[in-house]
């Protein structure tokens, strides 16, 4: 990708307040809103935005697995025409003059309205060409919370460069690690920075054993100025945590935004940026929420820059984006912007899926943007890398790329793409999808995925004492063994070994609202004989599987799952994940 170092950037600002109450960033309604945006002369254009079904939808449907396309082109439309009252009009022909001109191009959105982090504005879309924006080569959309400030960088007596840090956790599952670690040792192997495994590399993290390790690399030394971490990602209340290994390996743990930044913070002079390899890292969750993502969070405590996704993001994705994002970065001419927009045109080959789309950046538009990061100090014979390629102009520089394709992961379930993290937003917001997860015993597995994105789910106590009679729900999807099921004949058994079944009363009675539970499976028991009909899974007495209505429409974590007359509405329509035996 051509580089021209010192090349004018064009910086443009979106910043938004909310009309009414625009005091409290969280006063958010599900309604027609009006937004103030703030113009190049200081003052206030009015946007308004309709947060209605058919805008959810489409927020729920872009991130579900065989998504309809036009889904993403609709959000783009509609944040093009939210802004096109407040003067976008004007911006469109200043960025494609910039492109012409060969000028990189920085969108920030700043925003005093929590809700207006939710929408991918990478998406919006330009008029004519229908281009969204993340797509066109030098365009870079990064977010930034107001009223904040980037902790300044600490200055060290020690002259040792800043070093990476890669933890990683498989504690919800398996995550790719082996491939992620290759990826920072081969960046750092080609562009002379150390990376030393044993130090490097933090296995089956904890939150206790990150602080150890941050605490003691700022007082002795060398300084960690990059933390890679890679786990699952875990729905936490409204919004969306870390699944890290508790003080007892054998623990898991959901790691909440606002804990993650309390342990952060206090490192944020050292540790200048922070990649998060986890799905939904960058999902701020339920609309209003006063915590908001992973990612913001860690941003608003000053955090410099930030890394993340904010969708489920698959295995071969998260390997490319270590691939290019630090292959990039550590580059003689390398920047952390350059790097991200890298890692967006790689990740956008990989036309099943939307990683492309998800890679979100945190960063302030008062810093300096496409200049070789400070915390990572190279050798002089680094530069020798940037080649004069013949383009006319001295000045032109090019970094040789040398991108290799994903390794192959035996991590896969039922034939699909692994994700590191699905998780569900919580009630009628921005949904999420699913996290398939690998089982190293059993037959093949996977999840029953609702058309809401929600999973159905055995209640996990229930799952773990085996009870017969067990709750069936719905609930979000997170990847744990409770959500698998796989075939066995015409039955659908758990991965504890029981079976899905409708309750023997009202299978005979064949009531619409009959009890859904798990039962110890029975090859002579006609309530556990399912078939599947395109998207419905029917019952031998003629009904069909089916979510409560209301719980269906709003997402309700343990939402009622029942036996229903089969009426070819969408809360019966259901993903079957898992294979026959």
């Amino acid at each position: 990708m051509l580089t021209v170092p010192g090349a004018e950037v064009f910086s443009l600002v979106l910043e938004f307040a909310r009309a009414e109450q625009g005091g409290d960033p969280y006063a958010f309604r599900l309604d027609r809103l009006q937004y103030l945006l703030r113009s190049a002369d200081g003052g206030f254009e009015t946007a308004e935005l309709s947060w209605d079904k058919a805008l959810l939808a489409d927020l729920l449907a872009v991130q579900k697995p065989g998504r309809d396309p036009v889904s993403l082109q609709r959000i783009g439309e509609t944040l093009r025409r939210f802004l096109q009252p407040a003067g976008w009009s004007e911006q469109e022909v200043y960025i494609q003059q910039a492109i012409k001109e060969n000028k990189r191009v920085v969108l920030t959105l700043r925003s005093a309205a929590a809700e207006l982090y939710a929408l991918p504005w990478e998406l919006i879309t330009l008029k004519g060409s229908g281009q969204h924006l993340a797509e066109l080569p030098g365009v870079l959309v990064r977010y930034e919370w107001p009223g904040t400030s980037t902790t300044p960088e600490q200055v060290s007596s020690s002259k040792s460069p800043g070093r990476i840090l890669m933890c990683w956790s498989a504690a919800a599952g398996a995550v790719p690690a082996t491939e992620h670690i290759t990826a920072i040792h081969s960046a750092c192997e080609s562009h002379q920075l150390s990376f030393d495994e044993a130090r490097d590399v933090l296995p089956r993290a904890s939150l206790g054993k990150l602080d150890e390790t941050l605490a003691a690399a700022q007082r002795f030394g060398p300084p960690i100025s990059v933390l890679h971490i890679l786990c699952h990602g875990s729905a936490s209340g409204q919004t969306f945590g870390l699944s890290l290994h508790g003080e007892d390996v054998e623990e898991h743990t959901v790691v909440d935004a606002g804990r993650l930044r309390q342990l952060l913070a206090p490192y944020a002079s050292m540790v200048r940026l922070v990649v998060l390899a986890a799905c939904d890292s960058g999902n701020s969750g339920e609309l209003g929420n006063q915590l908001g993502s992973v990612a913001q969070a860690l941003h608003r405590a000053g955090v410099a820059q930030v890394v993340a996704s904010r969708y489920p993001i698959s295995v071969a994705g998260s390997i490319r984006l270590a691939q290019v994002l630090y292959r990039e970065l550590l580059s003689a001419t390398g920047s952390l912007e350059q790097a991200v927009l890298s890692a967006r045109h790689s990740l956008a080959r990989d036309a099943s899926q939307i990683d492309w789309a998800s890679l979100q950046l945190y960063s302030r538009a008062s810093d300096p943007v496409f200049l070789p990061p400070s915390y990572l100090l190279r050798s002089p014979s680094a530069a020798l890398e940037a080649v004069v390629m013949s383009t006319g102009s001295a000045d032109k520089l090019t970094v040789p790329q040398r991108e290799a394709a994903p390794k192959s992961i035996d991590i896969t379930v039922s034939h699909r793409s692994l994700i590191i993290s699905g998780i569900a937003l919580v009630g009628l917001m921005i949904a999420s999808s699913l996290l398939y997860a690998a089982w190293p015993e059993g037959p093949d597995e996977g999840p029953i995925v609702l058309d809401n994105g929600r999973c159905l789910s055995l209640d996990q106590t229930d799952f773990e004492t085996k009870r017969d009679g067990g709750e069936v729900q719905q609930w979000v999807c997170l990847g744990g063994a409770n959500q698998n099921w796989y075939r066995d004949g015409r039955r659908i058994v758990n991965h504890n070994g029981l079976c899905l079944e409708v309750s023997p009363p009202d299978f005979k009675s064949g009531r619409n609202g009959g009890r859904i539970q798990v039962g110890v499976c029975s090859p002579t028991s006609d309530n556990q004989q399912w078939q599947q009909n395109k998207k419905e899974l029917r019952t031998y007495n003629n009904k069909c599987l089916a979510v409560r209505s209301e719980d269906f429409d709003s997402g309700k974590q343990g939402g009622a799952v029942q036996q229903w007359e089969c009426t070819g509405n969408t809360n019966q329509w259901f993903t079957d994940g898992h294979q026959s035996r």
